[in-house]
């Protein structure tokens, strides 16, 4: 860590790993430290710390990475101009409504993964199991029937 200076602590790894990319965008090395304990994240098959992580850079690029969060931090996203631009042009920009895209396969995604770790898949598969079970043996039974008569 000698050779690396820290630049900000964030909440969660991926809030981390989310600046780690922009830095890099903007060609800046850097580095993810996760803090404490790091424990599995059942639900995205990674590794996660309750404590955070820190950012770590090379000490030159220091200053130009601070001014950099800075700037990204204190960007605000005018919605109002935004609602003003796509009433007056009939559609969505298209930045936006790949950002609604996201959101919605997201949500696909989110409620996929409910069904799949809940009981209820294994119950419906067993359900559905029998009734393949039934269809066959009725089936069987029709083409006994029409072979003895």
């Amino acid at each position: 860590m000698a050779d690396f200076a820290k630049l900000k602590h964030v909440d969660t790894e991926v809030e981390g790993n989310m600046l780690l990319e922009r830095l890099k965008n903007s060609g800046i090395p850097s580095y993810v430290q996760s803090l404490g304990e790091t424990r599995p994240k059942i639900y995205s098959g990674g590794f996660s710390s309750p404590n955070g992580a820190d950012i770590y850079v090379n000490p030159e690029d220091l200053e130009k990475a601070k001014m950099l969060v800075e700037s990204w931090d204190n960007a605000q996203v005018d919605e109002t101009a935004l609602a003003r631009e796509a009433e007056k042009s009939g559609q969505i920009p298209e930045d936006v409504q790949q950002y609604l895209d996201e959101i919605q396969r997201d949500k696909r995604e989110s409620m996929a993964n409910r069904l799949l770790w809940s009981g209820k898949t294994k119950a419906i598969s067993r359900i559905l199991s029998v009734c393949m079970l039934i269809l066959f043996l009725v089936f069987f039974a029709i083409s006994m029937a029409l072979n003895f008569s």
